[in-house]
């Protein structure tokens, strides 16, 4: 294995150039890893009008079956016009699962976003791979961290990350394509992920949002999806097309041919029928009953018996398994099925798409992130922005203080870095507290401008803020120093009326109605206050 890097457009141009490999050197095993972010508008390298040139084709020693590491980089604005040529994508066909393919490698395809994509293609059209062959799903090398934006047309298979997959292993993947077919002759099948999964696909934690359209007529073979196009179907056979006897029980029709159905179940699987290479009833028909050299399903005998009939008996399981925790978007898809009504992605509105809970079975940690109102994004393509700040902690005065002094601080503890925004009210007046006397300042202490009131209840919070948001803290109160009221003076005692003359007090008889009564006094005597 030897390492080689795409440092330039130039560099993924000689990916192409030779069907198979790069610079003359055989993709096999070895790793291309894209140290920058490319931009493909106007590339057409080698035949002009048709755009970028898919890396790989179908075919033994044709296939791209190194490993390529975009290393969290995109490469934008990829024009392919393509319209009647197949395996069509950045890559057109991938073979992951090749013989001597490096053990210590995990990854056929990973860290790569592309942006703004625009293809034509006639069948196995995908944004990032046309096709693919074993891409790891036998030996747990998926292709990972990828995703793809733009639009797609093609007139049979075609998905928003890959056309059709064989064994296909998708880890961690999204797309937004709108993606539109018109109908030619033949099988046609679209998906907003995958158009056809043909054996053995699994998708993990992978999603997808574009608009998936068929134009024209939509006949027997043609299958459209929100995430899936056409399921996988089995060959319930063992040669695909055998010759059998054509009989009939109980009004339904019994195919006879020793040894031509082993891998076929009652009662757990759906068959769709052909005769004589003519699909019967364009639906899907149960299989009722399965012998070692026969299987009768549910469709209604015709009247002839038939000694020698063409017959091709596929199945699809009722709970078909290529999907685990992956979602499509209901809304924006336009579509609310998938699989031809068997898949197991699941459908999501976009609001429930934006949402954690959602995606309750995917790394948070290490591989997504959740803008605020938007999708999941990947890790890889940007430093996820820093989490929410802490609350602040420790507030002086403690939390329910008493006997507060009037001149007191506040105080509190917050990560570095945090500003703060904090609030404090009398708690008679506004609880939570709605005046704002921090805004928004790196600080650890508040001084009030002026002393606090005495006897009075105060609540505060400090709110932490950071560029991913602001948190809103606890909710503290604390009581100033309780001072006693001056005791009021006591009231002076009522006056008394007594008589003197001149200077010299007479003497006192009694006392009447608080007035003194004088029994002698002299002429020019007055009565005053005592």
């Amino acid at each position: 294995m030897a390492e080689y890097t795409i440092d330039s457009v130039q560099d993924l141009i000689d990916l192409t150039l030779q069907t198979g490999k790069f610079n003359g050197i055989p993709y096999k095993d070895n790793l291309f890893n894209l140290t920058t972010d490319l931009d493909l508008t106007g590339v057409d390298p080698l035949e002009p009008g048709k755009g970028w040139k898919p890396i790989g084709t179908w075919g033994i020693g044709k296939w791209f079956n190194g490993f390529f590491d975009g290393q969290g980089h995109t490469i934008s604005n990829m024009t392919i016009n393509r319209p009647t040529e197949v395996h069509v994508g950045l890559f057109g066909s991938l073979d992951g699962d090749a013989d001597g393919a490096d053990p210590t490698l995990n990854n056929p395809i990973k860290n790569l976003a592309l942006v703004n994509v625009n293809i034509a293609g006639k069948s196995s059209v995908g944004g990032l791979i046309g096709s693919t062959l074993g891409p790891g799903i036998s030996n747990d090398k998926p292709i990972k961290n990828c995703s793809v934006t733009g639009t797609i047309a093609c007139t049979a298979v075609g998905g928003g990350l890959v056309g059709s997959s064989n064994n296909g292993y998708f880890l961690n993947c999204w797309a937004d394509v709108d993606i539109t077919s018109t109908p030619a002759a033949g099988r046609t099948s679209i998906g907003g992920f995958v158009g056809a999964d043909s054996t053995g696909t699994n998708c993990v934690n992978c999603y997808s949002l574009g608009l998936v359209t068929m134009v024209g007529d939509v006949g027997a073979y043609t299958y459209i999806g929100g995430f899936l196009g056409e399921i996988d179907w089995e060959y319930g056979d063992s040669s695909g097309h055998p010759h059998c006897a054509l009989t009939e029980v109980d009004g339904k029709c019994l195919l006879t041919q020793i040894g031509k159905f082993p891998n076929t179940i009652a009662g757990d699987h759906l068959a769709r029928v052909e005769f004589n290479s003519v699909l019967y009833n364009d639906g899907l028909f149960e299989i009722l009953e399965v012998t070692d050299d026969s299987i009768l399903i549910d469709v209604p005998f015709a009247g002839n018996v038939a000694e020698d009939v063409e017959v091709d008996v596929q199945y699809v399981t009722e709970d078909a398994d290529y999907a685990t925790d992956s979602f499509w978007n209901t809304t924006t898809s336009g579509q609310a099925l998938d699989g031809y009504s068997y898949g197991n992605a699941e459908g999501k509105t976009t609001e429930e798409l934006k949402e954690l809970a959602t995606f309750s079975a995917w790394d948070f940690d290490d591989e997504w992130w959740l803008p605020d109102g938007d999708y999941p994004a990947l890790q890889v393509f940007g430093e996820m922005p820093a989490p929410a700040p802490n609350k602040a902690t420790v507030p002086s005065p403690a939390n329910l203080s008493v006997d507060v002094a009037i001149n007191t601080n506040l105080s509190w503890t917050k990560d570095a870095g945090d500003t703060v925004l904090v609030y404090l009210d009398k708690k008679s007046e506004h609880s939570p507290p709605t005046t704002k006397v921090v805004d928004n300042l790196n600080v650890l202490l508040y001084n009030p401008a002026i002393n606090l009131e005495n006897n009075t209840t105060y609540v505060w919070r400090v709110d932490t803020k950071n560029d991913s948001g602001t948190t809103t803290g606890d909710q503290w109160e604390f009581t100033t120093v309780v001072v006693e009221p001056e005791p009021e003076p006591e009231p002076e005692p009522e006056p008394e009326d007594v008589v003197v003359a001149g200077d010299r007090l007479l003497g006192v008889e009694s006392t009447v109605d608080g007035k003194l009564i004088i029994n002698e006094f002299l002429p020019g005597s007055k009565t005053i206050n005592t």
